[in-house]
């Protein structure tokens, strides 16, 4: 999914929700996370989420990604 440079994760999620069909009851419990190196730091609504993925460590592997947490209904 494309992310705009100074887009808040509060549109994002609108985007997300439209994408997937879930209701707003059960979206409204999913918390969202940075994930990168192994730690993950929950994202607030205003947070810019392009922001977290400026890269910092010049060397190594460097893998992140913007999670959903939450359950699941479909084992």
């Amino acid at each position: 999914m494309r992310v705009a440079a100074d887009e808040p994760l509060s549109s994002i999620k609108r985007r997300v929700q439209t994408k997937l069909g879930v209701p707003d009851e059960e979206f409204s419990a999913w918390k969202w996370a940075y994930h990168s190196l192994g730690r993950h730091d929950y994202v607030e609504d205003t947070d810019v989420v392009a922001s977290k993925f400026v890269r910092r460590e010049p060397y190594g592997a460097y893998e992140n990604y913007l999670g959903m947490e939450h359950p699941d209904k479909n084992p």
